[in-house]
């Protein structure tokens, strides 16, 4: 089992009627090395650190992200919380772990929007879900607005809003990380559930 997780700050998209310049090349990805923080029965945190933007100068958008990798018999919770929770709070008493607490702030239950695995549609497009669809096709992984989806590739997911809309980052930072509104914690029980 695999959980990716981009983490930024909650941001809000200018209005509608901000143009975005047009870049002079196409943008490029450039990923960083991958960083082992933990690694313990099983369970193995890593971060790295990635940037998108034009060739030459500075990036559009820069991120981190983390990557839990978890034993199949490993389990997942979400802890919805209104505020920043101490870590020990999120954990269960009677089990030692190992534990890992990500910030989220956009879990539910279920999925938000399309979620499309090994060609199933597993869930439907939603006009209630984000904004953008990244997918992978044979041109590549491209991300569109929800109005621009087709159906076809075999991998896709609906995510929040979108973070690049032409070009230009559509992100405005508004109050850094203690905006966190959630965690996710990774853990195994005893029983191997």
């Amino acid at each position: 089992m695999f959980i990716v997780m981009f983490i930024l700050a909650c941001g809000e998209a200018p209005s509608e009627a901000a143009a975005p310049a047009a870049p002079s090349s196409p943008p490029i990805i450039t990923l960083g090395e991958t960083v082992a923080l933990m690694s313990e029965g099983g369970l193995t945190l890593e971060r790295q650190r990635w940037s998108w933007g034009p060739k030459e100068g500075p990036p559009t958008l820069s991120m981190v992200t983390y990557r839990a990798r978890a034993p199949l018999d490993a389990r997942v919770a979400v802890r919805p919380s209104e505020t920043v929770a101490p870590f020990a709070s999120l954990v269960p008493q009677d089990d030692p772990g190992p534990w890992v607490a990500i910030n989220g702030g956009f879990y539910e239950e279920g999925a938000m929007g399309l979620v499309v695995s090994e060609g199933k549609e597993l869930t439907p497009l939603s006009p209630r879900g984000g904004s953008g669809v990244f997918f992978w096709s044979p041109a590549g992984a491209q991300v569109v607005h929800r109005d621009d989806w087709r159906p076809g590739p075999t991998e896709a997911l609906q995510s929040v809003d979108r973070l690049v809309n032409g070009g230009a980052s559509v992100v405005k930072t508004i109050g850094g990380p203690q905006t966190a509104r959630s965690a996710v914690v990774v853990g195994k029980t005893s029983s191997g559930s």
